[in-house]
């Protein structure tokens, strides 16, 4: 019979400590009461949710005492227990807060550093950007002159007496 503090599977955390049981003198494939409610919580967690990890960890337990109880090995039973919550000391707390600190000062740094590298790539760019401009119109410039030359050339060559073409 599934109770109500069983509507929700929760996987098993913190430290683990082992019981060993006798073996069952039912036979190692017949589920005792408190394997079959597991299975069945575990079943309707997994309908519920369409997630088949409670399932299958169920199914791994019985397999496993079952095969424990065909070898004449007592069944095995896990507890877990939660874990202590760490206290800090106040000199550990002290650590914590100077190193939030530096990691705050040193990513504010890293930031301006960042922001200030961008600006002068920025302003790198713009004056790399009027070079240009100021180089394509002396290249303009000077294939205009380079014209107008050429120009010349051909007109006094058809009046120049001394041709050596």
């Amino acid at each position: 019979m599934v109770t109500d503090n069983r509507n929700a599977y929760t996987p098993p955390r913190g430290g683990i400590s082992e019981i060993l049981l006798p073996p069952r003198e039912d036979g190692p494939d017949t589920p005792t009461l408190q394997q079959n409610d597991e299975m069945v919580a575990a079943t309707l967690v997994a309908i519920e949710n369409g997630n088949l990890t409670p399932l299958v960890k169920e199914e791994l337990k019985y397999t496993i005492n079952a095969r424990r109880s065909a070898q004449g090995k007592g069944e095995l039973r896990v507890q877990f227990t939660e874990p202590e919550a760490a206290v800090l000391t106040p000199e550990e707390e002290q650590k914590v807060e100077r190193r939030r600190q530096q990691n705050k000062l040193a990513a504010r740094r890293f930031r301006e550093k960042n922001r200030e590298l961008g600006l002068q790539l920025t302003k790198k760019s713009k004056t790399l950007e009027s070079q240009n401009v100021r180089l394509m119109n002396e290249i303009r410039k000077l294939e205009r002159e380079r014209h107008a030359l050429r120009q010349q050339l051909q007109e006094h060559s058809k009046h120049c007496l001394y041709n050596t073409t």
